[in-house]
């Protein structure tokens, strides 16, 4: 978490940060990623309705445009993999020639437009993750509880598990359980093993097994960090082998201080029936882990459980641990919805920017192609990388939520939290040079992966067709294209970008660039020009700061701002942790520090935008019912004040109104019309005698 030193001024802003932070370094924590954080406005264009690939805007505009992407860094587009562990990624190659497929140009644009146009975080997986944190207040609350003998008692309950295939319904049959030191079960040191290996080890030996339950009572485990010793409550299992009481044997995984396996006995005769959502979240949790690929065989699996505090005849959740990964309270959809609940929840008929740009499965076609883009001359390599390419997990909740308010005790907020909210959107920081690609900690080759990137200065020669977008739309892609032209800016593209691998400039090819608007007498505009009536345009649709002052717009330039890696260096690494320090991280409460921001190059400008003025209300093909009566709310002020009459109704029924309508095109002029007439009818009057020869003469 970062201090502010005033409450109106960032942190990173204050001259005396960076000798701050770094005599704070231990409140930081390393990645080699960062945030955007998530907007709580979204925006959504009037002429949502209106797009089509078969009816043209009056105003729209198609074309091509052709760039050149220098790599800036190594860059590795993956294609064909083969071999055995470590794998060997290929460079993509499309006809035997060397390129960059225009999947991974349209994603890369996509990234940085749904976030510049103020777009919903809506193609992201809703899960719900799990954490197992003994770190954690919240988790040793969830799963514990320090009763009258000053002991830690836990609350999760044993049972056994079954589907009913029948009623296509999974079940849990309760019963108590014991624990049994290891020593009494004669197998040796099985700390280190897992679950299945002890299973194996205890074979031929069957698992149901005679014993005596002792009472339930308090019992010396270890100390806390003060040296006072610490107590678990539990029944502890006696006479092994010779008691009394039938129990089977569970055993669970490994521990560097575990020394204690489970015994569960005396069965009820009564079956509590999961809720589907708590068996799906089990599942996902489980789904690939070693222990579930055991179970699921098994016509009986013995899990753990939490009851419900207000109904006893409900599970909340279960796992295959007494101290089990526990389902975090909010998906990732809520986590989202917390900042905005649009985001998640919307007419799906209703399009944000970049849908309208790039279409939506099934309901919208996008109107932006981007071509493969082939190596231009000859290939040149770079060094050759082998390591670990997967992304760190999203689960981890110093990093990947909000973190700037603590709880009362100041311990990290976790997905449990009511007010919980995502960092943003994960976006890799750009920096001036590669880094090697690091091996698996524990030399597990089955996670790494070799390739050889095509050398820093390659150069690859592509093209966006675009069809029928109007001209913000085309300024809101020249302006991801060159980052609003800013050449010091980079995109980042391919693999290993954890790494600095990928980062890479856009050139648009001025030369060829074809721009045809669909209205023959319209004009073509600069670059500049549409770059402007993009950002005029959002700069109307921002409510509570100007787009370009935006953190949403800042932090997103920040982090394509090579120079910004340094001042960040100062307190904090972008490299990836260590296996170790993901535990002791969140154990000494670090959290993902601010990253540096950087200014828009070109800031908007009103003046600067001519023609393209109009669009940002009007001038669509067939807008929406409200934005005709926007049109027309509009032309009353400018009448009243052309005629020096006060009235409304004057106002529509007057000439000036039918001048204004006539030099409107496309079906919104009938549309004007008809909303004209609606009012006409309403005040009971009729347009005057002038303005009644223009309508019928215009339509």
């Amino acid at each position: 978490m970062v201090t502010r030193f005033w409450p109106w001024v960032p942190a990173y802003c204050h001259p005396f940060y960076w000798i701050f932070c770094n005599s704070r370094r231990t409140i930081v924590s390393d990645a080699p990623y960062n945030f955007v954080p998530l907007s709580n406005q979204i925006v959504i264009p009037l002429w949502g309705s209106d797009v089509s690939h078969t009816k043209p805007f009056a105003d729209g505009i198609s074309g091509v445009i052709p760039y050149t992407l220098e790599a800036l860094t190594p860059i590795m587009v993956g294609g064909n993999q083969t071999g055995q562990a470590p794998a060997t990624i290929h460079f993509y190659q499309e006809s035997g020639h060397y390129a960059i497929p225009g999947s991974s140009i349209r994603g890369m644009l996509r990234s940085v437009l749904e976030i510049a146009t103020f777009s919903r975080m809506a193609l992201v997986d809703d899960q719900r993750k799990a954490f197992r944190d003994l770190q954690h207040d919240d988790y040793k609350d969830y799963l514990t509880n320090k009763n009258r003998k000053d002991a830690f008692e836990p609350l999760a309950k044993g049972g056994w598990l079954k589907f009913n295939a029948a009623e296509n319904i999974w079940q849990i049959t309760p019963c108590d359980y014991a624990k049994i030191d290891h020593h009494l079960l004669g197998m040796g040191n099985i700390k280190s093993l897992s679950m299945t290996e002890k299973y194996n080890l205890w074979r031929p030996k069957p698992l149901t097994v005679k014993f005596t339950p002792g009472r339930p009572d308090r019992h010396k485990h270890s100390k806390d960090k003060h040296g006072k010793d610490k107590y678990l409550y539990y029944i502890k299992a006696e006479s092994f082998n010779s008691g009394s009481t039938d129990g089977t044997l569970v055993f669970t995984g490994s521990s560097p201080t575990k020394h204690m396996e489970f015994i569960f006995f005396n069965p009820t005769h009564s079956k509590i029936t999961l809720e589907q959502k708590v068996m799906n979240d089990f599942l996902e949790i489980h789904k690939d882990r070693e222990n579930w690929k055991y179970w699921k065989k098994h016509p009986e699996i013995p899990v753990f459980c939490l009851v419900d505090k207000n109904n006893p005849n409900r599970i909340a959740s279960l796992g295959l641990a007494q101290m089990y990964q526990l389902p975090f309270a909010n998906s990732t959809h809520e986590l989202i919805s917390h900042t905005k609940p649009e985001h998640i929840h919307f007419d799906e008929n209703e399009f944000d920017f970049a849908q309208l740009l790039f279409g939506v499965d099934g309901k919208l076609k996008g109107r932006i192609d981007c071509l493969t883009a082939p190596l231009e001359g000859t290939e040149q390599w770079a060094t050759q990388q082998q390591g670990v390419l997967s992304a760190p997990k999203s689960s981890y909740y110093p990093n990947y939520l909000t973190q700037t308010k603590r709880n009362p005790n100041n311990n990290l907020k976790t997905a449990m939290d009511e007010d919980a909210t995502i960092s943003g959107w994960k976006r890799y920081p750009v920096r001036d040079k590669e880094s090697p690609v690091t091996h698996s900690p524990n030399g597990n080759l089955d996670t790494e992966s070799k390739f050889t990137p095509l050398a820093k200065g390659s150069n690859f020669n592509g093209k966006i067709v675009f069809h029928n977008l109007l001209p913000i739309e085309l300024g809101a892609l020249f302006w991801a294209l060159t980052w609003g032209q800013d050449p010091k800016l980079r995109h980042s593209l391919g693999l290993a970008k954890s790494f600095g691998f990928g980062q890479c400039r856009i050139t648009i090819n001025n030369d060829n660039l074809r721009i045809k608007p669909n209205h023959p007498q319209h004009q073509t505009q600069s670059i500049e020009n549409y770059i402007q009536c993009f950002m005029v345009y959002m700069n109307h649709q921002l409510k509570k700061t100007t787009w370009q002052d935006s953190p949403q717009i800042t932090h997103l330039l920040g982090m394509a701002d090579p120079a910004n890696a340094v001042k960040f260096e100062q307190h904090a690494s972008l490299s990836h942790m260590e296996l170790k320090d993901f535990t002791q991280n969140k154990k000494d409460k670090k959290s993902l520090p601010v990253y540096p921001t950087t200014a828009l190059l070109h800031q908007p400008d009103i003046e600067l935008v001519t023609e393209c003025s109009d669009y940002l209300t009007k001038k669509r093909e067939v807008p929406p019912e409200e934005a005709v009566a926007l049109w027309i709310e509009e032309q009353i002020p400018i009448i009243k004040s052309e005629t020096k009459n006060d009235s409304d109704l004057e106002a529509i029924r007057s000439v000036n109104m039918a001048k204004a309508w006539l030099l409107l095109e496309g079906d919104i002029k009938s549309d004007v019309l008809k909303n004209l007439q609606e009012r006409w009818a309403q005040a009971n009057t009729k347009p005057s005698k002038k303005a009644s020869q223009i309508y019928n003469s215009g339509t």
